[in-house]
C-alpha cells in the first residue's frame, strides 16, 4: 500500500510525501532543512519511516544521478519505530519535481516530492526586459549645457566673424588710407638726403611725381598727368595747407622749366613746406 503525506510550507506552497512501495513501511515524518531552499542550495531531506515488521534497508552503493538534482551522501539510522533516513542534495531545476528512485535494501523510495524555490519567480511574472543605463549626478545638467552650447554656436561664430571682418576692414582700410602718406615721408627722407649731391632739377622732379602722386590718392583726380595750372583750378586744392602744395610745385616748375638756380636751401625750404602741409592735412 502506497502512502502519502501533505507538508505546507510558507502560506501557498505544499510539499507531497513520496511512496514507498512497501506495505511493511509507512512515511511517518517527512522535512526540509532549510524549509525554504532555492536552486543550488545545500538541502538536508530527512525521512522518518516507521517499519511494520524487521527489514533490511542499507544505503545503495552507486548514489541517483539525474541532471536536475545532485545527491551529496544518504545515511540511515535506525530508531525504536523503524529508520531514518537523511538525504544531502543540491537541485537546480526551479518548481516542484520528483527524487530520483532509488532502492535502500529491502525498502524502495519513489515518488518524493521536491519543491525548489526561485528567487527570480518570487521578484517578477517572468523575464524582466534590460533596464536603461542610469546616469551619473549631473549628467543631465551636463548634457543640457553643451546642447544650449552648440545651439548658441552658431550665432557666436557669426558675431565674432562680424566682428573680426569689420576689424579687418578698418584695419585694411586704415593702411590703404595711410599708404600716400608712407609714400609722401619715405620720399621726404630720400630727398633730404640727396640735397647737394644731385641737380637741382632732377631733385625737384623727384619731388614733383611725388607730390602729384599723393594728390591723386587724396583728391580723387589724376594728377599725375595734369600741369601746375590744371591741379589749381581742381576742387578743393586752395583750402588750407593744399595752397603750399601749388607753391612747391611751381617752385619746381621754374627751376626744371625756366633754368632757375636753387641751393640746397631753396631744397630745404620747399622740402619743409611740403612735410609742414602734408602734416596739417593730415591731421
Amino acid at each position: 500500500m502506497r502512502l502519502r503525506s501533505w507538508l505546507p510550507i510558507g502560506s501557498a506552497l505544499f510539499l507531497f510525501l513520496g511512496e514507498i512501495l512497501n506495505a511493511q513501511a509507512t512515511i511517518k515524518d517527512l522535512s526540509f532543512f532549510p524549509p525554504l531552499f532555492f536552486v543550488g542550495d545545500l538541502v538536508e531531506l530527512r525521512i522518518d519511516i516507521e517499519l511494520e515488521s524487521s527489514m533490511h534497508v542499507e544505503i545503495p552503493p552507486i548514489l541517483p544521478d539525474s541532471d536536475w538534482i545532485e545527491i551529496h551522501d544518504i545515511s540511515i539510522e535506525a530508531v525504536d519505530y523503524g529508520v531514518n533516513v537523511v538525504i544531502v542534495f543540491s537541485s537546480y531545476a526551479p518548481g516542484t519535481q520528483n527524487l530520483p528512485s532509488m532502492k535502500l535494501g529491502s525498502l524502495t523510495l519513489s515518488d518524493i516530492e521536491i519543491p525548489t524555490g526561485s528567487i527570480l519567480s518570487r521578484t517578477h511574472g517572468g523575464v524582466r526586459l534590460l533596464r536603461e543605463q542610469k546616469m551619473l549626478p549631473g549628467t543631465r545638467l551636463e548634457m543640457a549645457s553643451v546642447l544650449s552650447l552648440m545651439a548658441i554656436t552658431p550665432f557666436l561664430v557669426y558675431g565674432l566673424f562680424r566682428i573680426l571682418r569689420r576689424w579687418w576692414k578698418k584695419c585694411h582700410d586704415s593702411f590703404l588710407y595711410k599708404r600716400p602718406l608712407r609714400r609722401i615721408r619715405r620720399l621726404s627722407k630720400r630727398l633730404r638726403a640727396n640735397i647737394g649731391s644731385v641737380r637741382a632739377a632732377e631733385w625737384y622732379y623727384e619731388l614733383s611725381n611725388g607730390l602729384r602722386s599723393y594728390l591723386s590718392y587724396r583728391l580723387g583726380w589724376d594728377c599725375m598727368s595734369a600741369t601746375t595750372a590744371e591741379i589749381a583750378l581742381m576742387k578743393d586744392v586752395h583750402e588750407g595747407p593744399r595752397q603750399q602744395f601749388l607753391e612747391v610745385l611751381k617752385e619746381g616748375d621754374l627751376v626744371k622749366f625756366a633754368g632757375r638756380q636753387a641751393d640746397a636751401e631753396s631744397l630745404g625750404r620747399s622740402l619743409d613746406m611740403l612735410n609742414a602741409a602734408v602734416l596739417e592735412w593730415e591731421q
